[in-house]
């Protein structure tokens, strides 16, 4: 999965190597004006926001595994379609169809993460991803030293998904979406090949059954995930999720980064622009490494709200820095700058993981599949705005006073988690569901005695809670039995 998403993730960076290729009057290639130019690199936002809403009805149905093979794929023909492009058209119908690749594999991934993971080790598995989304995104740094024409490197990234369609074979579906599909011995044959052979799944498929069967009327199609979606505790949750998923793309980091070399041309800078952004690239990397190491431990509203404080430190210091240099370029405050944006990128790579674990965890299994993808588009359109307000803000606000507003939004988001987001910390996917889905109940249960009875007991269980319940004192007792 990890490969998979690093290498989704490598079109981001695409244009940062072949920028100078494009854009060289004696190319004997591809030569883009300033229009196309900003067009290539900005339509794979479009792509994204239309992979969207493809991912949402392919999901519930299929899966994630499944998705990430059809997307694979499709990543690959838009690699080598750049191999072979000789016309205008052809290159931005590639690198949209890079955008979509990226729209189907990335909540895809993370869904798949969070459904098979344990909880005590769930946090640091999706960290895992997002380290490698990262590596994909600022490939682009270190594949320009090798000197190879965007052809070359394009073949390159195609080859490089190649693997991870392979070994997709090779590993079964998420065992809560077997449930939601009324496969639970497959289920129980999933559980056993991610918790290993000496590992008593039937308790926690126990509860993946009854909380599947809580919502068996909302878990089939794209449709009926709507519907559940549409519950009031369920709605509530996924407005607050999307609320913060649209803050953060005015918070600052994901403008940072596209015009980091912007940002970073002040007056009296002590290193390059280019090598400086190489240094935040790593400092972020450095970041979603050391989110492992706390997110399981720490908590995810603790991480989230501390370095969203931190980083509004940034963002003042930045902001002071900027004003100070253009009255005096002094040696001491040239320094500032080129510091709070790379501690910025260090934090911020601590707390980027955090959001899409949350919105994994938050969203019951029974809409999950339909509510990634969706969140994925709100921030997709939130983030093309704030790339297209950015250059305007700095015209009208100046840049320290762009960053005083990145200070507050950072602020904002953080009294926002500490009033409405609460902590998922080592609980079940069941029981984080049970706690922010009123609508579900937590005291049907399914007794599971042997792998052959799963299907028979579940249909049984879903009979039983679209009638007269009539079974439920046997359902409880045999429960307390085994327990």
């Amino acid at each position: 999965m990890s490969w998979a998403m690093c290498g989704v993730a490598h079109s981001r960076g695409f244009p940062g190597v072949v920028l100078p290729q494009f854009t060289n009057p004696d190319t004997d290639d591809l030569y883009l004006d300033p229009p196309n130019l900003t067009l290539f690199v900005s339509i794979v936002n479009a792509g994204v926001m239309v992979g969207s809403l493809v991912t949402g009805q392919l999901l519930a149905p299929l899966g994630g595994r499944v998705v990430i093979i059809i997307g694979l794929p499709l990543g690959v023909i838009a690699w080598i379609g750049l191999v072979f492009s000789y016309q205008l058209w052809v290159l931005m119908l590639c690198r949209l169809l890079m955008g979509f690749t990226f729209a189907l594999v990335k909540p895809s991934t993370v869904m798949y993460i969070v459904e098979v993971a344990d909880e005590r080790i769930r946090g640091r598995l999706v960290g895992v991803l997002c380290i490698a989304r990262e590596i994909g995104f600022s490939s682009s740094y270190f594949m320009g030293s090798l000197k190879l024409t965007w052809r070359q490197l394009s073949l390159l990234y195609g080859c490089f998904l190649i693997p991870p369609i392979i070994a997709l074979f090779f590993i079964p579906d998420s065992p809560r979406w077997l449930v939601a599909r009324g496969r639970v011995t497959e289920a129980c044959k999933s559980l056993k090949f991610f918790r290993g052979c000496h590992y008593d799944v039937e308790v926690e498929l126990e509860g993946i059954v009854s909380q599947a069967s809580a919502a068996s009327n909302s878990k089939s199609s794209f449709w009926q995930q709507l519907k559940f979606l549409a519950r009031p505790p369920t709605l509530q949750t996924f407005i607050l999720l999307c609320t913060l998923s649209v803050i953060f793309a005015f918070q600052g980091i994901v403008t940072i980064t596209p015009y980091l070399m912007i940002i970073l041309d002040t007056p009296g800078t002590p290193l390059d622009p280019a090598d400086s952004a190489v240094m935040c690239s790593l400092l972020k990397l450095s970041g979603t490494m050391v989110h492992i190491f706390l997110i399981d431990f720490i908590g995810r509203k603790p991480i989230f709200v501390v370095f969203l404080s931190y980083i509004s430190v940034c963002n003042i210091v930045y902001g002071f820095s900027y004003t100070q240099l253009q009255e005096d370029s002094g040696a001491a405050v040239s320094w500032l700058p080129l510091i709070s944006i790379g501690v910025l990128h260090f934090f911020s790579g601590i707390i980027v993981p955090v959001i899409d674990l949350v919105q994994g965890e938050l969203l019951p299994t029974a809409c999950r599949a339909v509510s990634l993808p969706l969140l994925m588009l709100s921030h997709s359109l939130a983030v093309f705005i704030s790339l297209k307000t950015f250059l305007q803000m700095v015209d009208t606000l100046g840049m320290d006073g762009v960053f005083r507003l990145f200070t507050l939004v950072s602020l904002a988001m953080a009294v926002l988690t500490i009033v409405a987001v609460p902590e998922t910390r080592c609980l079940s996917l069941e029981a984080i569901s049970n706690g922010s889905n009123s609508q579900a109940r937590p005291n049907t249960t399914v007794s599971v005695v042997t792998a052959d009875s799963h299907d028979q007991r579940l249909s049984k269980n879903i009979v039983s809670n679209q009638g007269d319940n009539s079974s439920s004192t046997n359902v409880h007792s045999h429960s307390t039995h085994l327990i």
